[in-house]
């Protein structure tokens, strides 16, 4: 559900600040980093003792670089950012990947795996559900804090107060 989300929530904060042609950069760049992440992770093979340790950090780098996309005063340094979110995710989800084989009985692979997407892809839809609101309603009034009205609380953005049309 978080990549649905991300997903989204990308395309409608980039379409606030620019246009359909500035959203195909950054999303490209941002898929460019997932492809330079899976090649990272094929030529290091993901050789590491410790899966969790990698996990948990590659989580908070992937955290940190999308708060910074998110408070970025510029979409090219954004872009950055995005791109180092996304490569740092192809790590994070090679590396989860390797440790559910690697702790999954060989014989009960096929089952667990096949449950597991299927819960992870339900995400999906649920996101495509929430997110309409959740834009309309808290994400696009709370723009207005960036755009230079420090009075706008999240608030007065749940309680529709003071939203101007964007």
């Amino acid at each position: 559900m978080a990549i649905g989300f991300l997903t989204l929530l990308l395309t409608g904060y980039v379409l606030t600040v620019a246009n359909e042609q500035v959203l195909g950069i950054i999303a490209s760049a941002g898929s460019a980093g997932f492809l330079v992440g899976a090649v990272v992770m094929t030529a290091w093979k993901g050789a590491t003792s410790n899966k969790v340790m990698l996990i948990i950090a590659a989580t908070i780098g992937m955290g940190i670089s999308l708060v910074l996309f998110g408070a970025a005063s510029a979409l090219f340094i954004a872009t950055g950012f995005l791109f180092a979110a996304n490569l740092i995710g192809a790590v994070q989800n090679s590396t989860y990947r390797a440790l559910w084989q690697a702790k999954v009985e060989p014989d009960v692979q096929g089952r667990v795996f096949s449950v597991r997407m299927m819960i992870v892809l339900l995400g999906g839809p649920l996101a495509f559900v929430l997110i309409g609101p959740l834009m309309d309603q808290l994400f696009i009034p709370l723009t207005h804090t960036v755009r230079g009205d420090p009075e706008f609380t999240v608030r007065d953005a749940l309680r529709h107060r003071r939203c101007r049309s964007v």
